[in-house]
Protein backbone atom coordinates (compact mmCIF):
# COMPACT_ATOMS: atom_id res chain seq x y z
CA UNK A 1 0.00 0.00 0.00
CA UNK A 2 3.25 2.51 0.64
CA UNK A 3 4.34 2.07 -2.85
CA UNK A 4 0.92 2.95 -4.00
CA UNK A 5 0.61 5.64 -2.15
CA UNK A 6 4.00 6.96 -3.08
CA UNK A 7 2.75 6.60 -6.62
CA UNK A 8 -0.24 8.57 -6.43
CA UNK A 9 1.54 11.34 -5.25
CA UNK A 10 3.36 11.67 -8.57
CA UNK A 11 1.82 14.38 -11.33
CA UNK A 12 0.04 13.05 -13.80
CA UNK A 13 2.68 14.16 -16.69
CA UNK A 14 5.12 12.39 -15.12
CA UNK A 15 3.27 9.20 -14.67
CA UNK A 16 2.74 9.21 -17.89
CA UNK A 17 6.02 9.71 -19.23
CA UNK A 18 7.02 6.74 -17.12
CA UNK A 19 4.11 4.49 -19.15
CA UNK A 20 4.97 5.54 -22.56
CA UNK A 21 8.86 4.23 -22.09
CA UNK A 22 7.46 0.79 -21.43
CA UNK A 23 8.11 -1.33 -24.43
CA UNK A 24 4.90 -3.70 -25.54
CA UNK A 25 1.05 -4.03 -24.24
CA UNK A 26 1.90 -6.75 -21.92
CA UNK A 27 3.94 -4.53 -19.63
CA UNK A 28 2.02 -1.64 -19.39
CA UNK A 29 -0.54 -3.95 -18.08
CA UNK A 30 1.25 -5.41 -15.70
CA UNK A 31 2.52 -1.96 -14.39
CA UNK A 32 -0.80 -0.64 -15.01
CA UNK A 33 -2.21 -2.85 -11.88
CA UNK A 34 0.02 -1.43 -9.69
CA UNK A 35 -2.08 1.67 -9.21
CA UNK A 36 -5.63 3.09 -10.26
CA UNK A 37 -4.26 6.06 -10.81
CA UNK A 38 -1.44 4.27 -13.14
CA UNK A 39 -4.52 2.19 -14.95
CA UNK A 40 -6.44 5.29 -15.26
CA UNK A 41 -3.66 7.50 -17.06
CA UNK A 42 -2.20 4.14 -18.97
CA UNK A 43 -5.57 3.18 -20.81
CA UNK A 44 -5.21 5.39 -23.73
CA UNK A 45 -1.86 4.63 -24.23
CA UNK A 46 -3.40 1.39 -25.10
CA UNK A 47 -5.08 2.69 -28.08
CA UNK A 48 -1.68 4.33 -29.74
CA UNK A 49 -1.24 1.20 -31.72
CA UNK A 50 -4.54 -1.13 -32.61
CA UNK A 51 -4.74 -4.14 -33.66
CA UNK A 52 -7.55 -5.71 -34.33
CA UNK A 53 -10.00 -8.70 -36.33
CA UNK A 54 -13.62 -7.49 -38.13
CA UNK A 55 -15.28 -8.94 -34.58
CA UNK A 56 -13.49 -6.05 -32.85
CA UNK A 57 -14.31 -3.31 -35.62
CA UNK A 58 -18.09 -2.29 -33.44
CA UNK A 59 -16.90 -1.96 -30.45
CA UNK A 60 -13.42 -0.03 -31.08
CA UNK A 61 -15.96 2.06 -33.46
CA UNK A 62 -18.02 3.26 -30.64
CA UNK A 63 -14.97 3.49 -28.15
CA UNK A 64 -13.37 6.26 -30.64
CA UNK A 65 -16.80 7.45 -31.36
CA UNK A 66 -18.48 8.28 -28.04
CA UNK A 67 -14.95 9.37 -26.52
CA UNK A 68 -12.97 11.55 -29.09
CA UNK A 69 -10.06 11.94 -27.33
CA UNK A 70 -9.68 8.35 -27.40
CA UNK A 71 -9.80 8.85 -31.26
CA UNK A 72 -7.09 11.33 -31.07
CA UNK A 73 -4.42 8.17 -29.30
CA UNK A 74 -4.96 6.03 -32.41
CA UNK A 75 -1.86 6.48 -34.69
CA UNK A 76 -1.45 3.18 -36.20
CA UNK A 77 -4.26 0.58 -36.86
CA UNK A 78 -3.77 -3.55 -38.02
CA UNK A 79 -6.69 -4.51 -39.13
CA UNK A 80 -8.44 -8.12 -40.19
CA UNK A 81 -11.61 -6.65 -42.30
CA UNK A 82 -14.50 -8.28 -44.36
CA UNK A 83 -15.87 -5.95 -46.91
CA UNK A 84 -19.20 -7.55 -47.04
CA UNK A 85 -20.86 -4.64 -49.22
CA UNK A 86 -23.95 -3.32 -50.16
CA UNK A 87 -24.84 -2.20 -53.55
CA UNK A 88 -25.29 1.45 -54.55
CA UNK A 89 -28.98 0.76 -55.52
CA UNK A 90 -30.07 0.00 -52.01
CA UNK A 91 -28.97 3.46 -51.00
CA UNK A 92 -31.27 4.44 -53.98
CA UNK A 93 -34.03 2.44 -52.82
CA UNK A 94 -33.50 3.99 -49.37
CA UNK A 95 -33.57 7.50 -50.96
CA UNK A 96 -37.12 6.92 -52.35
CA UNK A 97 -38.63 6.68 -48.90
CA UNK A 98 -36.67 9.13 -47.17
CA UNK A 99 -38.14 12.57 -45.84
CA UNK A 100 -34.43 14.03 -44.42
CA UNK A 101 -36.38 16.27 -41.71
CA UNK A 102 -38.94 14.31 -40.35
CA UNK A 103 -36.45 11.55 -40.21
CA UNK A 104 -33.72 13.00 -38.59
CA UNK A 105 -36.08 14.95 -36.01
CA UNK A 106 -37.02 10.92 -35.28
CA UNK A 107 -33.59 9.90 -35.16
CA UNK A 108 -33.32 12.86 -32.42
CA UNK A 109 -35.55 11.84 -30.46
CA UNK A 110 -35.01 8.06 -30.20
CA UNK A 111 -31.05 8.68 -29.17
CA UNK A 112 -30.00 10.71 -26.28
CA UNK A 113 -26.59 12.73 -26.05
CA UNK A 114 -24.00 10.95 -24.76
CA UNK A 115 -25.53 6.91 -26.81
CA UNK A 116 -23.08 6.30 -29.54
CA UNK A 117 -25.70 6.36 -32.47
CA UNK A 118 -26.20 10.12 -31.02
CA UNK A 119 -22.67 10.82 -31.37
CA UNK A 120 -21.97 8.70 -34.73
CA UNK A 121 -24.92 11.19 -35.93
CA UNK A 122 -22.57 14.36 -34.60
CA UNK A 123 -19.35 13.09 -36.12
CA UNK A 124 -21.21 12.03 -39.36
CA UNK A 125 -22.89 15.79 -39.69
CA UNK A 126 -19.96 17.42 -41.11
CA UNK A 127 -18.45 14.40 -42.99
CA UNK A 128 -21.78 13.63 -45.62
CA UNK A 129 -25.25 14.77 -46.45
CA UNK A 130 -28.06 14.15 -44.51
CA UNK A 131 -29.52 11.65 -46.64
CA UNK A 132 -25.98 9.69 -47.00
CA UNK A 133 -26.09 10.63 -43.04
CA UNK A 134 -29.12 8.77 -42.47
CA UNK A 135 -28.59 5.67 -44.85
CA UNK A 136 -25.25 4.96 -43.07
CA UNK A 137 -26.78 5.24 -39.94
CA UNK A 138 -29.37 2.84 -40.50
CA UNK A 139 -26.60 0.53 -41.39
CA UNK A 140 -25.23 0.20 -38.28
CA UNK A 141 -29.09 -0.52 -36.74
CA UNK A 142 -28.40 -3.63 -38.59
CA UNK A 143 -24.52 -3.86 -36.72
CA UNK A 144 -23.14 -4.42 -40.13
CA UNK A 145 -19.37 -4.36 -39.12
CA UNK A 146 -18.42 -2.50 -42.61
CA UNK A 147 -20.34 0.17 -41.70
CA UNK A 148 -18.76 0.42 -38.70
CA UNK A 149 -15.12 0.25 -40.12
CA UNK A 150 -16.11 2.98 -42.54
CA UNK A 151 -17.54 4.73 -39.81
CA UNK A 152 -13.68 4.07 -37.97
CA UNK A 153 -11.57 5.31 -40.71
CA UNK A 154 -13.33 8.51 -40.75
CA UNK A 155 -13.15 9.31 -36.97
CA UNK A 156 -9.57 9.18 -36.70
CA UNK A 157 -7.57 12.54 -36.74
CA UNK A 158 -4.22 11.33 -35.91
CA UNK A 159 -3.56 7.78 -37.23
CA UNK A 160 -0.53 7.46 -39.27
CA UNK A 161 -0.19 4.09 -40.48
CA UNK A 162 -2.74 1.70 -41.84
CA UNK A 163 -2.67 -2.08 -42.21
CA UNK A 164 -5.71 -3.55 -43.43
CA UNK A 165 -6.66 -7.26 -44.53
CA UNK A 166 -9.82 -8.15 -46.50
CA UNK A 167 -10.44 -11.88 -45.80
CA UNK A 168 -13.86 -10.98 -47.89
CA UNK A 169 -14.17 -8.73 -50.68
CA UNK A 170 -17.69 -8.29 -52.30
CA UNK A 171 -17.42 -9.19 -55.85
CA UNK A 172 -20.10 -5.71 -56.84
CA UNK A 173 -18.36 -3.28 -58.65
CA UNK A 174 -18.98 -0.63 -55.53
CA UNK A 175 -18.56 -1.75 -51.95
CA UNK A 176 -20.49 0.57 -49.17
CA UNK A 177 -17.03 0.92 -47.64
CA UNK A 178 -16.04 2.05 -50.96
CA UNK A 179 -19.24 4.33 -51.32
CA UNK A 180 -18.81 6.03 -47.76
CA UNK A 181 -15.33 6.83 -48.17
CA UNK A 182 -15.73 8.50 -51.59
CA UNK A 183 -18.55 10.29 -50.25
CA UNK A 184 -16.60 11.76 -47.18
CA UNK A 185 -13.83 12.44 -49.33
CA UNK A 186 -15.47 14.65 -52.02
CA UNK A 187 -17.05 16.09 -49.05
CA UNK A 188 -13.73 17.46 -47.65
CA UNK A 189 -11.93 17.66 -50.69
CA UNK A 190 -11.75 21.26 -50.69
CA UNK A 191 -10.98 21.52 -46.64
CA UNK A 192 -6.89 21.46 -45.70
CA UNK A 193 -7.82 18.64 -43.91
CA UNK A 194 -9.08 15.25 -45.69
CA UNK A 195 -10.35 11.82 -44.66
CA UNK A 196 -7.47 10.62 -42.35
CA UNK A 197 -5.61 13.77 -42.81
CA UNK A 198 -2.49 13.00 -40.91
CA UNK A 199 -2.26 9.56 -42.78
CA UNK A 200 1.28 8.50 -44.24
CA UNK A 201 1.07 5.02 -44.88
CA UNK A 202 -1.23 2.78 -46.24
CA UNK A 203 -1.29 -1.08 -46.58
CA UNK A 204 -3.56 -3.01 -48.22
CA UNK A 205 -3.98 -6.91 -48.60
CA UNK A 206 -5.89 -9.93 -48.93
CA UNK A 207 -4.32 -13.82 -48.19
CA UNK A 208 -2.58 -15.40 -50.86
CA UNK A 209 -4.99 -17.91 -52.83
CA UNK A 210 -7.76 -15.72 -52.58
CA UNK A 211 -9.69 -15.04 -55.71
CA UNK A 212 -7.77 -13.24 -58.58
CA UNK A 213 -10.62 -11.14 -59.31
CA UNK A 214 -10.77 -9.25 -56.33
CA UNK A 215 -9.59 -5.34 -56.07
CA UNK A 216 -8.11 -2.57 -54.38
CA UNK A 217 -11.01 -0.35 -54.77
CA UNK A 218 -12.54 -0.09 -51.62
CA UNK A 219 -9.70 1.51 -50.15
CA UNK A 220 -8.93 4.32 -53.41
CA UNK A 221 -10.71 6.89 -51.63
CA UNK A 222 -7.92 6.84 -49.03
CA UNK A 223 -5.16 7.32 -51.65
CA UNK A 224 -6.24 11.00 -51.98
CA UNK A 225 -5.21 11.79 -47.65
CA UNK A 226 -3.51 14.63 -47.90
CA UNK A 227 -0.42 13.42 -46.20
CA UNK A 228 -0.13 9.83 -47.82
CA UNK A 229 3.53 9.05 -48.81
CA UNK A 230 3.92 5.38 -48.82
CA UNK A 231 0.96 2.78 -50.52
CA UNK A 232 1.70 -1.05 -50.80
CA UNK A 233 -0.98 -3.28 -52.27
CA UNK A 234 -0.09 -7.03 -52.21
CA UNK A 235 -2.41 -9.76 -54.07
CA UNK A 236 -5.23 -7.45 -54.84
CA UNK A 237 -6.24 -6.61 -58.61
CA UNK A 238 -6.29 -3.26 -59.78
CA UNK A 239 -10.44 -1.24 -59.82
CA UNK A 240 -12.25 -2.31 -62.49
CA UNK A 241 -14.51 0.71 -62.02
CA UNK A 242 -11.24 3.69 -63.34
CA UNK A 243 -13.51 6.38 -63.37
CA UNK A 244 -13.77 8.86 -60.55
CA UNK A 245 -11.69 6.82 -58.48
CA UNK A 246 -8.35 8.66 -57.86
CA UNK A 247 -7.91 12.30 -57.24
CA UNK A 248 -6.43 14.44 -59.53
CA UNK A 249 -2.98 15.10 -57.09
CA UNK A 250 -1.78 12.99 -54.40
CA UNK A 251 1.07 12.95 -52.19
CA UNK A 252 2.09 9.42 -52.43
CA UNK A 253 6.06 8.84 -52.80
CA UNK A 254 6.32 5.62 -52.32
CA UNK A 255 3.97 2.97 -54.53
CA UNK A 256 4.59 -1.01 -54.30
CA UNK A 257 1.91 -3.26 -55.88
CA UNK A 258 1.80 -6.75 -55.97
CA UNK A 259 -0.85 -8.23 -58.42
CA UNK A 260 -2.19 -10.88 -60.64
CA UNK A 261 -3.61 -8.40 -62.85
CA UNK A 262 -3.52 -4.50 -62.69
CA UNK A 263 -4.84 -2.65 -65.42
CA UNK A 264 -2.20 -0.31 -67.58
CA UNK A 265 -4.69 2.45 -68.02
CA UNK A 266 -5.17 2.81 -63.86
CA UNK A 267 -1.85 2.67 -63.11
CA UNK A 268 -0.41 5.15 -65.80
CA UNK A 269 -3.48 7.00 -64.06
CA UNK A 270 -2.03 6.79 -60.89
CA UNK A 271 1.79 6.92 -61.52
CA UNK A 272 0.68 10.60 -63.12
CA UNK A 273 -1.35 11.58 -60.11
CA UNK A 274 1.60 11.36 -57.87
CA UNK A 275 3.83 14.20 -58.78
CA UNK A 276 6.51 13.94 -56.18
CA UNK A 277 6.73 9.87 -56.63
CA UNK A 278 10.44 8.50 -55.43
CA UNK A 279 10.40 5.28 -55.48
CA UNK A 280 7.87 2.73 -58.08
CA UNK A 281 7.41 -1.07 -57.02
CA UNK A 282 5.39 -2.97 -58.88
CA UNK A 283 5.22 -7.25 -59.74
CA UNK A 284 2.47 -8.34 -62.49
CA UNK A 285 2.19 -11.66 -63.19
CA UNK A 286 -1.27 -12.27 -65.09
CA UNK A 287 -0.58 -12.68 -69.19
CA UNK A 288 -2.86 -9.52 -70.97
CA UNK A 289 -3.57 -9.63 -74.46
CA UNK A 290 -1.59 -6.94 -75.57
CA UNK A 291 1.81 -6.23 -73.89
CA UNK A 292 3.24 -4.34 -76.13
CA UNK A 293 0.84 -2.20 -75.58
CA UNK A 294 0.43 -2.10 -71.91
CA UNK A 295 3.88 -1.80 -71.73
CA UNK A 296 3.32 1.52 -73.72
CA UNK A 297 1.00 3.00 -71.65
CA UNK A 298 2.95 2.50 -68.20
CA UNK A 299 6.32 3.56 -69.60
CA UNK A 300 4.59 6.62 -70.99
CA UNK A 301 3.20 7.66 -67.62
CA UNK A 302 6.52 6.17 -65.94
CA UNK A 303 8.61 9.16 -68.10
CA UNK A 304 6.27 11.66 -66.52
CA UNK A 305 7.90 10.99 -63.21
CA UNK A 306 11.40 11.27 -64.37
CA UNK A 307 12.84 14.24 -63.01
CA UNK A 308 11.98 12.62 -59.02
CA UNK A 309 11.77 8.53 -59.67
CA UNK A 310 14.79 7.06 -57.58
CA UNK A 311 13.04 3.77 -57.83
CA UNK A 312 11.59 2.04 -60.58
CA UNK A 313 11.36 -1.78 -60.15
CA UNK A 314 9.16 -3.29 -62.80
CA UNK A 315 8.51 -7.26 -62.75
CA UNK A 316 6.45 -8.80 -64.79
CA UNK A 317 6.17 -12.76 -65.67
CA UNK A 318 4.37 -12.72 -68.87
CA UNK A 319 6.75 -12.36 -71.82
CA UNK A 320 6.85 -15.53 -74.70
CA UNK A 321 10.50 -16.56 -75.93
CA UNK A 322 10.44 -14.30 -79.41
CA UNK A 323 7.73 -12.17 -78.53
CA UNK A 324 7.74 -8.86 -80.48
CA UNK A 325 8.24 -5.60 -78.30
CA UNK A 326 8.91 -2.17 -79.35
CA UNK A 327 7.81 -0.22 -76.38
CA UNK A 328 11.16 -0.01 -74.45
CA UNK A 329 13.14 3.21 -72.69
CA UNK A 330 15.77 4.20 -75.30
CA UNK A 331 16.96 6.93 -73.23
CA UNK A 332 16.64 6.80 -69.53
CA UNK A 333 19.28 9.79 -69.04
CA UNK A 334 16.71 12.24 -67.97
CA UNK A 335 16.01 10.36 -64.89
CA UNK A 336 18.77 12.07 -63.09
CA UNK A 337 17.94 10.84 -59.84
CA UNK A 338 17.52 7.11 -60.58
CA UNK A 339 19.37 4.88 -58.37
CA UNK A 340 17.99 1.62 -58.66
CA UNK A 341 16.61 0.33 -61.71
CA UNK A 342 14.95 -3.51 -61.71
CA UNK A 343 13.72 -3.95 -65.56
CA UNK A 344 13.48 -6.78 -67.78
CA UNK A 345 15.87 -6.82 -70.49
CA UNK A 346 13.36 -6.15 -73.53
CA UNK A 347 12.38 -2.68 -71.52
CA UNK A 348 16.01 -1.68 -72.11
CA UNK A 349 16.42 -3.39 -75.46
CA UNK A 350 13.47 -4.35 -76.72
CA UNK A 351 12.23 -7.38 -78.06
CA UNK A 352 14.32 -9.22 -80.00
CA UNK A 353 17.15 -6.79 -78.34
CA UNK A 354 18.50 -4.64 -80.56
CA UNK A 355 22.42 -5.02 -81.32
CA UNK A 356 22.77 -1.52 -81.84
CA UNK A 357 21.76 -0.18 -78.64
CA UNK A 358 24.19 0.26 -75.91
CA UNK A 359 23.38 0.74 -72.05
CA UNK A 360 26.01 3.32 -71.83
CA UNK A 361 23.54 5.61 -74.20
CA UNK A 362 20.41 4.71 -72.17
CA UNK A 363 21.22 4.33 -68.38
CA UNK A 364 21.46 7.64 -66.43
CA UNK A 365 25.06 8.10 -64.81
CA UNK A 366 23.25 8.62 -61.29
CA UNK A 367 22.58 4.78 -61.38
CA UNK A 368 23.63 2.85 -58.22
CA UNK A 369 22.24 -0.65 -59.13
CA UNK A 370 21.08 -2.36 -61.78
CA UNK A 371 18.62 -5.30 -61.93
CA UNK A 372 17.64 -6.73 -65.49
CA UNK A 373 15.51 -9.73 -65.69
CA UNK A 374 13.92 -12.20 -68.50
CA UNK A 375 17.63 -11.74 -69.75
CA UNK A 376 19.07 -13.12 -73.19
CA UNK A 377 22.37 -13.40 -74.95
CA UNK A 378 22.37 -10.51 -76.80
CA UNK A 379 22.26 -8.46 -73.51
CA UNK A 380 26.60 -9.24 -73.15
CA UNK A 381 27.69 -6.53 -75.91
CA UNK A 382 25.33 -4.05 -74.69
CA UNK A 383 26.10 -4.62 -70.54
CA UNK A 384 29.49 -4.47 -71.36
CA UNK A 385 29.72 -0.93 -72.99
CA UNK A 386 28.72 0.29 -69.28
CA UNK A 387 32.51 -0.21 -68.51
CA UNK A 388 34.45 2.78 -67.83
CA UNK A 389 31.52 4.72 -69.79
CA UNK A 390 31.43 7.43 -66.62
CA UNK A 391 29.31 5.42 -64.09
CA UNK A 392 30.88 6.59 -61.44
CA UNK A 393 27.95 5.97 -58.58
CA UNK A 394 27.64 2.05 -59.96
CA UNK A 395 28.06 -0.48 -57.42
CA UNK A 396 25.95 -3.68 -58.40
CA UNK A 397 25.10 -5.33 -61.59
CA UNK A 398 22.50 -8.23 -61.56
CA UNK A 399 21.00 -10.72 -64.71
CA UNK A 400 18.39 -13.18 -64.43
CA UNK A 401 19.16 -15.62 -67.94
CA UNK A 402 15.78 -17.50 -67.95
CA UNK A 403 15.55 -20.55 -70.20
CA UNK A 404 18.59 -19.93 -72.08
CA UNK A 405 18.09 -23.58 -73.72
CA UNK A 406 17.01 -26.80 -73.32
CA UNK A 407 20.28 -27.98 -72.25
CA UNK A 408 23.75 -27.15 -71.91
CA UNK A 409 25.47 -26.84 -74.98
CA UNK A 410 28.09 -24.83 -76.70
CA UNK A 411 26.08 -22.26 -76.47
CA UNK A 412 25.16 -22.43 -72.81
CA UNK A 413 28.80 -23.26 -72.04
CA UNK A 414 30.04 -20.01 -74.36
CA UNK A 415 27.50 -17.78 -72.22
CA UNK A 416 28.57 -19.06 -69.45
CA UNK A 417 32.65 -18.75 -70.04
CA UNK A 418 31.52 -14.77 -71.32
CA UNK A 419 30.16 -14.17 -67.83
CA UNK A 420 31.98 -14.75 -66.07
CA UNK A 421 35.12 -12.88 -67.73
CA UNK A 422 32.56 -9.91 -67.31
CA UNK A 423 32.57 -10.01 -63.66
CA UNK A 424 36.08 -10.09 -63.30
CA UNK A 425 36.58 -7.06 -65.82
CA UNK A 426 33.63 -5.26 -63.97
CA UNK A 427 35.85 -5.96 -60.92
CA UNK A 428 39.30 -4.60 -62.06
CA UNK A 429 38.30 -1.70 -64.38
CA UNK A 430 35.43 -0.27 -62.02
CA UNK A 431 35.29 -2.52 -58.54
CA UNK A 432 31.32 -3.29 -59.63
CA UNK A 433 30.37 -6.13 -58.27
CA UNK A 434 28.20 -8.66 -61.15
CA UNK A 435 26.30 -11.25 -60.46
CA UNK A 436 23.45 -13.42 -61.96
CA UNK A 437 21.43 -16.58 -62.21
CA UNK A 438 20.87 -19.09 -65.42
CA UNK A 439 18.59 -21.61 -65.82
CA UNK A 440 17.82 -24.00 -68.87
CA UNK A 441 14.44 -24.89 -69.89
CA UNK A 442 13.64 -27.41 -67.70
CA UNK A 443 16.64 -29.86 -66.83
CA UNK A 444 17.24 -29.53 -62.87
CA UNK A 445 20.37 -31.27 -63.67
CA UNK A 446 21.68 -29.02 -65.90
CA UNK A 447 21.43 -26.11 -63.76
CA UNK A 448 23.31 -27.89 -61.21
CA UNK A 449 25.76 -28.42 -63.64
CA UNK A 450 25.66 -24.44 -64.37
CA UNK A 451 26.01 -23.59 -60.81
CA UNK A 452 29.34 -25.94 -60.21
CA UNK A 453 31.10 -24.51 -63.26
CA UNK A 454 30.50 -21.27 -61.68
CA UNK A 455 31.38 -21.98 -58.38
CA UNK A 456 34.78 -23.59 -59.91
CA UNK A 457 35.69 -20.64 -61.92
CA UNK A 458 35.11 -18.06 -59.77
CA UNK A 459 37.01 -18.79 -57.02
CA UNK A 460 38.91 -15.73 -55.31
Amino acid sequence: MASQDRISKLPNELLLLILEKFANKRDLKSHSLVSRKFHGIARPLFYKECNIRYNQVIPLTKDVTTQPDLAKKVQVLNIVAYDTGTAPSAFETFCETLDETNDQSSFLARHAEGTFMRAAYDQLSNKVNASFKLFWLSRLFTDCAEAHLALLLSVLPQLRILRIRFDWINDQDTSFLQLALEKVAKARSAQPLQILGELRALNVKVPVGMSPDYTFSPMAPLFGAPRLRMLSVSDLNSPRMLSDVLPSALAIKTITIKASALDAVFLGALVRSCPHLEALNIVCGRRTDDLNGWFKTVTAAIRTRAATLQVLSLTTQFLDDGAHMDAHFDDMTEFAQLRSLKVPEHLLLGSPAHDALLLRNILPRSLEELHMTQCTPKLLESVKSIVSAGFLKLQKISAEFDRVAPTIDDSVMALAESMVELKKLYQESMGVELRWTMTTLTSLIADAELDDFFEENMQG
